[in-house]
């Protein structure tokens, strides 16, 4: 009496093609075991029939582009969707330079300096 074998290796040594290979066309759903689906590469089979769907394709999908379309105003990432201020126009421009030999500001909120 023999034993029963998992699924993905019967179909390897059937196919002439690795564990990995097979265990694809089973998850794919791609084999019938007895003309029914099976999609568990463990399952055990003993002497029943195994078919691989004449359309079986190991090839992944291609890669796809998504585009998406941000609205003028729509702050990225907010719940609420549209911001209640419109975004700014442009970037503010560089900080204007102190003259030279000119005595640094303080910062905003400082104390003055006492002599």
């Amino acid at each position: 009496m023999t034993e029963p074998v998992r699924l993905a290796k019967r179909l390897a040594a059937q196919l002439g093609c690795s564990r990995r290979e097979a265990e694809q066309y089973i998850e794919g759903g791609w084999v019938r075991v007895d003309g029914v689906v099976v999609e568990e590469p463990q399952a055990r089979v003993l002497d029943q029939r195994i078919e691989l769907d004449a359309d079986a394709s190991l090839l992944a999908a291609g890669p796809v582009s998504i585009l998406l379309h941000k609205p003028p105003g729509f702050v990225a990432g907010s719940a609420a969707g549209p911001a209640t201020a419109p975004a700014p126009k442009s970037a503010p421009g560089p900080a204007p330079k102190s003259a030279p030999g000119a005595a640094p500001k303080s910062a905003p909120g400082a104390a003055p300096k006492s002599a």
